[in-house]
């Protein structure tokens, strides 16, 4: 039984020297292929979208300050409500308009900003405060 040819446009085998058969191969000339297109560049940032970034920034380096001065659980809640807030900023605003909140597609970024709220929070009710 003969092997079939598995090369593409592959021809007859026809005797070599030596008695050995070689197989003719043509060369089939690939399509052009187009250089791809330049990426779509991003809205620039305007004031709104600065200012959300920074009131959650805000939130948390306050939250964080209160937590070093041994406030720790109205510290924590404050982080945890500035980035549920952020999440909630995230879904109601359009891209444009939240700056750099926006990193992923918006069903993402609420998700997660809103995972992490959530778990702040939890995290936060779940320690007992030591008693004196």
């Amino acid at each position: 039984m003969a092997e079939p040819d598995t090369a593409v446009g592959t021809g007859p085998r026809t005797p070599g020297a030596g008695g050995s058969a070689r197989r003719l191969v043509r060369y089939v000339r690939s399509p052009r292929i187009e250089p791809p297109q330049e990426a779509p560049q991003p809205p620039p940032p305007t004031a709104l979208g600065e200012l959300t970034l920074l009131g959650v920034l805000l939130g948390v380096a306050v939250g964080l300050v209160l937590v070093s001065q041994d406030h720790w659980k109205k510290g924590l809640y404050l982080v945890a409500l500035s980035v549920l807030a952020a999440a909630g900023l995230r879904l109601v605003l359009p891209t444009r308009s939240v700056g750099l909140l926006a990193v992923r597609t918006r069903a993402v970024d609420t998700v997660v900003l809103a995972a992490m709220g959530v778990a702040v929070f939890v995290l936060t009710l779940a320690v007992p405060v030591p008693r004196p």
